[in-house]
């Protein structure tokens, strides 16, 4: 048997570790040995225990590894990424957790991890659940040649994000309504924690009155609006809500989104689209929200510095003063809480 190289990879999502083997056995050890270096104690520890547990024909024994998900990967991808992602991510393998901290007693019988790794499902059947967090791809419809690898493509970009650790995790938090503004978060265990980013500020959502409210309204109304407001999901208290704030701010009407976001990203976006020859002038501090609406609108640009209201009359003098104009700004800026709304508005 003849092996070129041992490269190790682990796929975090569904915990697997494998060892891709190639041709030309000398190499295969000198190559896993290096990498084991590089990968450093927990990877030298497992590559060490396959290259003693016998030789070129335990190793060549992982050629029949099948596994269904490297599969999915090309190999360039792996060539790249693939010693990156072990070291990010080989210590939240169950089985690498676990071998790891075996012991190096020489009188330890469990001298090979082929025995205990729980992958190789054709080799030996496998927990039931395992067998619930393993996709068995050979059942699924596999890619014709020639049509374009949608199922590697995405999973390549959604490794990547990990790797740069862009993707989104959401925290799991609890809040408790009777120790504002304490709450359980989830994440790593369960620990106590103190919300301090939440938008409930003075904890009104737990106040007695409105927990009392919101009940009277369930038990009356039910869960939920039942549909868009398009449609019909508005209510009575909807424009209630609407007046109290028009009337709070003097305004002559208020609508209420969905979320900040939808807000800033809609109105932004409407504004721009309607406004003939448009031009938006953008904080260079302002929240993700406004950058999508002034982008989706297609308008004319032009960025300030943060809280400078000198920059932002220069750039306005640099406009033809019949072009209309908006000047999107935080009030209150969301990152650090600094303001300069006077001088900004007397712009």
């Amino acid at each position: 048997m003849m092996c070129d190289f041992v490269h190790m990879f682990f796929k975090p999502c569904h915990a697997h570790l494998i060892l891709l083997i190639g041709s030309g056995h000398t190499s295969a050890i000198m190559n896993s040995r290096n990498l084991a270096n590089q990968l450093g104690p927990m990877a030298q520890h497992f590559l060490n225990a396959v290259i003693n547990s016998g030789g070129t024909r335990k190793i060549a024994n992982f050629s029949a590894l099948k596994c269904p998900f490297i599969s999915e990967f090309n190999p360039k991808f792996l060539a790249n990424y693939g010693p990156s992602m072990m070291r990010i991510y080989a210590d939240k393998c169950p089985f690498m957790r676990q071998y790891a901290t075996t012991t190096d007693d020489p009188d330890n019988n469990e001298k090979s991890p082929i025995g205990k790794c729980p992958f190789p499902v054709n080799l030996r059947e496998t927990s039931v659940e395992i067998q619930d967090d393993v996709i068995d791809l050979a059942s699924k419809k596999q890619e014709k040649p020639g049509e374009f690898k949608y199922e590697s493509f995405f999973k390549e970009e959604i490794a990547k994000k990990k790797l740069d650790h862009s993707y989104r995790i959401f925290k799991k938090v609890n809040r408790m309504a009777s120790d504002f503004p304490r709450a359980h978060e989830y994440t790593n265990g369960e620990k106590k924690v103190t919300i301090w980013c939440s938008n409930d500020y003075l904890g009104i959502s737990s106040h007695p009155q409105v927990l009392q409210a919101v009940i009277d309204a369930v038990i009356e109304h039910g869960t939920g609006a039942g549909g868009t407001r398009n449609i019909s999901g508005n209510s009575t208290y909807h424009e209630e809500l609407e007046k109290e704030l028009a009337s709070l701010h003097e305004k002559e009407a208020a609508l209420i989104f969905s979320s900040c976001f939808v807000a800033n990203d809609s109105t932004l976006f409407t504004l721009g689209k309607r406004l003939p020859g448009c031009h938006i002038f953008s904080d260079a501090g302002n929240h993700a929200s406004m950058i999508q609406g002034i982008r989706n609108s297609g308008c004319a640009k032009h960025i300030f510095n943060h809280n400078d209201p000198e920059d932002l009359e220069k750039k306005l003098k640099s406009v033809d003063k019949k072009l209309p104009k908006i000047v999107a700004f935080e009030t209150v800026h969301s990152m650090t809480g600094k303001l300069n709304l006077s001088k900004t508005i007397s712009i």
